[in-house]
């Protein structure tokens, strides 16, 4: 692995730079253009693939719930087993010709528990409380079998987790309008990781002798985090229908290990990422109105994480595609949430017509990275340089400034003849990265950003779908319904991820169509 450093263009020596570069800039520029104007092409559902694949997936679950009521205090005992095993063929480029396709085979199992003892009182004081523990046990096995060009890559890896925790929280109401609630839990979990990995050349004599034709390398790693985690809280009721409360929470979420670095599993800023940590702060406002009528929650938030957990696509030159978790050191969100319920014609209409509801949901966010630097391969001069790029001060992978929904449903009682229920809803999304570059894909040698912001994203889109449903008079059970999503059609993006460092390629994975079908139900 060669060291990061920056560079400038005055910073390579040797022969004169490659005269054609100045054209090759300019027509990527114009291909950008084009590209920004028309992100995708007019049939991105057509389906241009050298292999299609299939997925299959069995999964095997066993659970069980026992409840015990005593007098003063309540138990409530879970246990469960899930197993599952996947094979997947994939194309992997995403286009007609032959690249770098994979199949894969997974298989895991997981056994988990918890037990939780809750009451209302302590003695004489009114106190809700509740504590317990949890525990879980997995395995995991993999193989991923990857042609790139001339190679076959093989990659095996096996993990084991063992996690538990032990929690308490309580709820004391002490004066008539004020709500104090608290809680902690400490969690303890131990990754055991291991990877293989080998590459296998295809290429004909005379590029390699029989023997060198296979590589292989591996590590193992184990890795055991813990933290305290909990939240307190304070809520203060001005009446039956308005509230407001405050609330300061700490999150932990588990180191992870990067199966595709198959020699880095002991590498911490290769091979696994460490333990995110975030502190939250919350307020908010509880309200109903209008008879009933009308319902809802506001709330701001802020979020502070130390070594938040992004998912990374990475390409190094000739070597490949990585699929990597990094820390970003530290990242922030703020915003603001609101959520609105309203039944306008309930009373004022005949009961047959008064059922409609509206639900309005509208997000303001705000995320950065405040220090996030990332190293990275480039080839020059057929010699791999490590390039350090500096993500900090640009917004969160796949986070939306704004977002609104809003839905209509609207039952009519058409007696006899049962309840037709028709239902519409919208949701506009503003622009979203898919990359910590704001959507500019990777940057080349010199540091600079391929594309235009957002290119490896979605700018803003709007997703309309309707459904209607019949329901028979009476207890029948059954239901009818007919539906129709992104009913216009919308051509956006789930993810994309730019991979033109490694194969001059960006990949896009296109969201559904519009797709329309119909459905019954009957229950008992």
């Amino acid at each position: 692995m060669f060291d990061a450093i920056k560079l400038s263009r005055t910073d390579l020596a040797g022969p004169p730079r490659d005269p054609d570069r100045p054209f090759r800039i300019l027509s990527r520029r114009e291909l950008a253009r084009e590209l920004y104007k028309n992100p995708l092409d007019q049939n991105p559902y057509r389906g241009d693939v050298d292999r299609p694949g299939r997925t299959i997936l069995d999964t095997h679950v066993a659970s069980m719930t026992g409840v015990i009521d005593l007098d003063d205090i309540d138990i409530k005992m879970q246990a469960g087993f899930v197993d599952y095993k996947k094979s997947e063929g994939s194309d992997t480029d995403l286009s007609p010709n032959i690249q770098f396709p994979s199949r894969s085979n997974d298989q895991a199992w997981e056994i988990y528990g918890d037990l939780k003892v809750s009451g209302e009182a302590i003695g004489d004081l009114p106190l809700e409380w509740a504590t317990g523990l949890y525990g879980m046990h997995e395995q995991v096995e993999a193989t991923n079998i990857q042609s790139v060009f001339d190679d076959l890559r093989t990659n095996k890896f096996q993990q084991e987790i063992y996690s538990w925790g032990v929690f308490a929280e309580g709820r004391y109401e002490f004066l008539e309008a004020f709500t104090l609630a608290a809680g902690m839990r400490y969690n303890w979990e131990r990754k055991d990781f291991e990877v293989d990995a080998a590459v296998q050349s295809l290429a004909p004599p005379p590029f390699g002798l029989t023997e060198n034709l296979i590589r292989t390398n591996g590590s193992r790693n184990q890795r055991t985090w813990d933290a305290f985690t909990g939240f307190a809280e304070i809520r203060f009721d001005f009446t039956e229908d308005v509230a407001t409360y405050m609330k300061y929470s700490r999150g932990f979420k588990a180191g992870h290990f990067n199966p595709s670095r198959a020699s880095e599993a002991k590498n911490p800023s290769q091979g696994f990422a460490d333990p995110e940590q975030i502190d939250a702060f919350e307020w908010g406002l509880e309200f109903v109105g209008w008879a009933g009528r009308v319902n809802g929650l506001a709330n701001i938030f802020y979020y502070n994480y130390k070594n938040y957990q992004v998912f990374r696509l990475t390409t190094e030159g000739p070597t490949g595609v990585f699929r990597t978790i990094r820390n970003a050191d530290k990242a922030r969100n703020y915003g603001a949430e609101l959520e609105l319920n309203v039944r306008p014609l309930e009373g004022f209409v005949p009961e047959e017509i008064e059922g409609l509801q509206v639900r309005f949901l509208a997000g303001w966010l705000v995320t950065n990275y405040i220090e996030f630097t990332n190293s990275e391969n480039r080839i020059a001069a057929g010699q791999g340089i490590g390039v350090s790029i500096d993500y900090s001060g640009n917004p969160l992978i796949s986070a939306p400034t704004l977002q609104f929904t809003t839905t209509f449903v609207w039952p009519l009682d058409l007696h006899e003849l049962g309840t037709i229920t028709p239902q519409y809803d919208f949701t506009w999304t503003d622009d979203t990265p898919f990359d910590p570059n704001r959507g500019r894909g990777e940057v080349d040698l010199f540091g600079e950003s391929r594309f235009r912001p957002y290119l490896v994203g979605n700018r803003a889109y709007t997703l309309h779908n309707v459904r209607l449903t019949w329901e028979p008079a009476g207890d029948s059970g059954l239901k009818i319904a007919g539906w129709c999503r992104n009913v216009t059609d919308e051509r956006y993006k789930t993810f994309s991820v730019d991979i033109s460092t490694f194969n001059d390629q960006s990949l896009n994975y296109v969201a559904d169509p519009r797709v329309c079908g119909g459905e019954a139900s009957f229950s008992w």
